[in-house]
């Protein structure tokens, strides 16, 4: 029952008073009668008269009138013992929640979770005072806040405002914008309440008046009004890109999209104007809404310079005052992993650079916190971490085997936190970071990306295929034939849906996967070639390598896209070729590695008699020719090569020489190579070539830690020659084997 239908309400309430009655005895909440507004009333599509309507009642009644409801007087020690134990009840039957107590993971544009915070709003009352703020406040204020956050559609919220709107304080205002955030985000819009419920509001008729409340918020700060502390500031900032993100989602125009920007714009520059003891008096959670909102509306990229260089000044200070340990010992996983996000999301460079380290320690350092982890937070901050390129080793050893351990207690069929999105952040993430999980984590993840592949959307499963890929992981032919079809049926239906760098990462995924199925070949055929002309170099790059693996995709794709991909490939190569130092007239300026396992293989050949017989050549370039320009055979580059000579008795010797350095190993885990080494290898082999792979850290060779440069000149001599002669050995057998069965043809 509304207010505005209460005139001469049973109770003794005088007409116009904003009441809000409950059960037979109307027990009854008294707001303090409106003055009349000044200016013109606000007026909305779908109450034309509303604000007229209100503005007459409020002239017919009286001001600020204490009133008898039922046997006790409104304001006296036995109203508020009603309200303290109405409230009581009422937490029990659906505990008030802050922002961010919640979290429903919205997704971001890079395939990652974006740290989301919740649907609740700041409980201002008796038993929940704010540095001294609800002792300010008048107790028509309280009951005020107490109806906002009752409010069960955002049609109250503007009856309130329209009857009580000139008598809002600052926490009014801010506990008005975060309950109409926290409604319209609901997952049905905005909730409806019983019989005489005011209808919903529209997208521009909410964006009015969140606009139009925060902009008096901000008025009143900036006149000295102190009521709006840090912690409204950051709920109302928050709220702004609660509203912005929903709103997108449901299709609002962008006219208010950009006038709610602008209104956030304001509010964020009120954040940064505080004084630095202000500043850090919030809660933690406080300072992950804020981090997560700057990141969600990217204000930053789109402020002035001079505002730009404010606002990421605030976003190093927020970081700051969160790492503080008596912040970090009172943050929750949420907050901490919420922060991380959108210090990677935010991407800020630079010597305003906050540090993330102490954010991620923190986590794993808790086990408080690392129990309540769930596997949404986890991806969300090893994707920020990926993002941000750091380096794990950094966190201490065991802090990546804890996170891990978060998947392994979610690994159940009704985890609700093991979402399609968490699992394609976390693939991603351990691809780029180059970090082996286990056999163990890996199939739970494959698992979940396979179980959930129809809820994911289209960007987070290609991300969580090509994450498998990276971390050189081929599932098993019915799990990943599954993916592949997922993908095909997605794009075949909206084909718009798929941009060619993504699919240009499926293609150069299906080669390392052994995908050969024909007709997904041709339908990757059509839809990279579609967009042939957009991809990138390096998008074109991943095409030449996955035709020189894969025969369906030599056979499929068009010659004219094959010879686009070669050129971009070879110039990568011939790049990649004059960084490593080539001097002019091709002479190869060869660094100490190179230069040691060169000298080595040489002696070797010489000790073994085969001086006249092999060529040892550095960084020896196969494949091109006269058709490499034209989009030919794709350059390969060989480390060191040892070739037999033409008509000797080792024609047709090819031996490979790579110098595997730590980039090609997973840094947590010398035995794996990662997938580009892996296709390297692959692609060496069919062109002929017998591999001979020198690791950077001897751990293969049964001396862990020990690194090839350091080893006596002696030792290295013998296993190398140990790897050069089985070389030869076997492939002078296959040659011979070749030949025998050439003969029995």
């Amino acid at each position: 029952m509304r207010g505005r239908e209460l005139a001469g309400h049973p109770c003794g309430a005088p007409a116009g008073a904003a009441l809000r009655c409950k059960g037979a005895e109307h027990t009854c909440r008294i707001m303090a009668v409106p003055r009349v507004r000044t200016g013109p009333p606000l007026r909305f599509a779908n109450r034309p008269n509303l604000g007229v309507r209100s503005e007459r009642r409020a002239r017919q009644a009286p001001r600020r009138e204490h009133v008898a409801c039922a046997s006790y007087e409104f304001g006296s020690d036995e109203f508020w013992d009603k309200q303290e134990s109405r409230r009581t009840m009422r937490a029990k039957r659906r505990p008030v929640k802050m922002p961010g107590d919640d979290d429903e993971s919205p997704q971001d544009d890079d395939g990652s979770d974006a740290g989301g915070n919740g649907t609740g709003f700041f409980a201002w009352g008796r038993g929940n005072q704010q540095r001294g703020a609800s002792k300010r406040a008048a107790p028509e204020d309280l009951l005020r806040n107490r109806a906002l956050q009752d409010c069960e559609d955002s049609g109250c919220v503007l009856d309130l405002y329209l009857a009580e709107g000139d008598f809002f304080n600052q926490v009014n205002r801010a506990t008005a914008v975060t309950r109409l955030a926290s409604l319209v985000s609901t997952a049905s819009g905005v909730r409806r309440s019983g019989r005489g419920a005011s209808p919903p509001l529209a997208p521009s008729e909410l964006v009015d008046l969140v606009v139009r409340i925060t902009d008096e918020a901000v008025d009143a700060r900036r006149r000295g009004d102190d009521m709006l502390g840090t912690r409204e500031i950051i709920n109302l900032l928050w709220s702004h890109a609660r509203l912005h993100e929903t709103l997108a989602e449901r299709g609002a125009c962008d006219d208010a999209l950009a006038r709610l920007r602008a209104s956030a714009g304001a509010v964020a520059g009120l954040l940064a104007g505080l004084r630095k003891s202000e500043l850090g008096s919030d809660r933690p959670q406080g300072y992950s809404n804020a981090l997560w909102a700057l990141a969600k509306l990217n204000l930053p990229a789109d402020a002035p310079p001079d505002e730009k260089q404010r606002l990421l000044l605030l976003v190093r200070d927020l970081v700051r005052i969160l790492s503080k340990p008596s912040k970090l010992r009172a943050s929750s996983s949420h907050a901490l992993t919420s922060a991380l996000w959108a210090i990677a999301a935010l991407n800020v460079d630079g010597r305003v650079a906050p540090d993330p380290l102490p954010l991620a320690q923190e986590i794993a350092r808790d086990q408080t916190k690392l129990a309540t982890c769930d596997a949404r937070q986890a991806a969300n901050a090893w994707w920020a971490l990926a993002t941000l390129n750091a380096d794990l080793r950094g966190l201490g050893p065991d802090w990546a085997d804890r996170m891990l351990d978060v998947w392994r207690r979610h690994s159940g069929q009704g985890a609700r936190d093991v979402t399609p999105q968490a699992v394609s952040s976390q693939l991603w993430a351990l691809g780029r970071l180059r970090w082996y999980p286990g056999e163990d984590v890996l199939a739970i993840l494959v698992d979940a990306a396979v179980a959930s592949r129809s809820a994911a959307t289209l960007q987070a499963l290609t991300n969580a295929m090509h994450g498998m890929a990276v971390l050189g992981h081929v599932p098993p032919p019915k799990q990943r034939d599954a993916l592949f079809q997922e993908v095909q049926k997605r794009v075949t239906a909206q084909p718009e849906d798929l941009v060619v760098q993504p699919m240009c990462n499926l293609v150069w995924s299906a080669a390392l996967m052994r995908h050969e199925d024909r007709s997904w070949w041709r339908f990757a055929a059509r839809v990279v070639d579609a967009g042939a002309l957009d991809a990138q170099d390096a998008g074109l790059a991943q095409v030449a390598q996955a035709a020189a693996l894969s025969a369906e995709a030599r056979r499929n794709l068009p010659a004219s896209l094959l010879e686009a991909a070669t050129r971009a490939w070879n110039a990568g190569v011939m790049r990649q070729r004059g960084g490593d130092g080539w001097a002019a007239g091709g002479a190869r300026r060869l660094n100490t590695q190179h230069r040691v396992v060169f000298g080595q293989v040489r002696a070797v050949v010489r000790g073994l008699g085969f001086e006249r017989d092999l060529v040892v050549e550095p960084e020896f370039l196969d494949g091109g020719g006269e058709g490499a320009a034209e989009g030919g055979v794709p350059l390969r580059s060989v480390d060191v090569a040892v070739i037999g000579v033409e008509g000797g008795a080792l024609e047709g010797v090819k031996i490979a020489v790579e110098v595997d350095g730590e980039p090609h190993f997973m840094r947590n885990d010398m035995r794996r190579l990662v997938a580009a080494t892996v296709l390297r290898d692959r692609d060496l082999q069919q062109r002929g070539w017998k591999l001979v792979r020198v690791p950077f850290v001897l751990d293969l060779c049964g001396l862990p830690g020990v690194f090839w440069g350091a080893l006596p000149r002696g030792q290295g001599d013998e296993m190398m020659r140990g790897w050069l002669s089985t070389a030869i050995d076997e492939q002078l057998a296959e040659q011979q084997a070749a030949a025998g069965r050439a003969t029995r043809r």
